[in-house]
């Protein structure tokens, strides 16, 4: 699912480019990946996955709020990183422990319960983080000071690296 929100929270109110909403999503995307591979190498110990699950949603839920302070896209990069390894660390933990958990001859169940519960937990959340934020006209767009004093001849152009000026020719 794509966040609606992340799309306008980058384009509109970071004021950068479709290219930098794709890369912010590649930076997470890498994170991703590495935290799943360095998952692998945790201990099949039920404490030591319930520990590395916890504190990786500690991270997550730290870097979430972290996201809301910045003021300038390039701060996303090693936020998102960094809480895609977070998030591909829980995701292996999680699972590991759930599989290690579950007789094997339940294990089909396990798996398709739990995947319609995450499933069911990210609609839920979704549609109500959509139907109770009225408050997303009124986010504050972060710009920096020489777009604030800019002539009504100028413009910002989108970026990968943020806003820019580009000054336009007056007849």
């Amino acid at each position: 699912m794509i966040n609606v929100a992340e799309v306008f929270f980058i384009t509109k109110t970071l004021l950068s480019s479709a290219l930098t909403y794709g890369l912010v999503g590649a930076s997470f995307g890498a994170g991703n990946i590495a935290g799943a591979v360095a998952a692998s190498r945790l201990k099949q110990d039920d404490v030591a996955l319930a520990r590395a699950s916890l504190a990786s949603l500690i991270v997550v839920s730290v870097l979430v709020g972290l996201i809301g302070l910045v003021e300038h896209v390039g701060y996303l990069y090693p936020i998102l990183v960094v809480m895609g390894i977070a998030v591909g660390v829980v995701n292996v933990a999680s699972t590991t422990l759930m599989t290690v958990r579950t007789p094997e001859a339940q294990r089909g169940r396990m798996f398709s319960a739990s995947n319609a519960a995450f499933t069911s937990a990210e609609i839920l959340v979704r549609s109500s983080a959509d139907s109770s934020s009225p408050s997303w006209p009124h986010v504050r767009s972060f710009r920096s000071p020489a777009s604030s004093r800019r002539s009504s001849h100028s413009s910002s152009a989108p970026s990968p690296f943020g806003p820019r000026e580009v000054r336009r020719a007056t007849n």
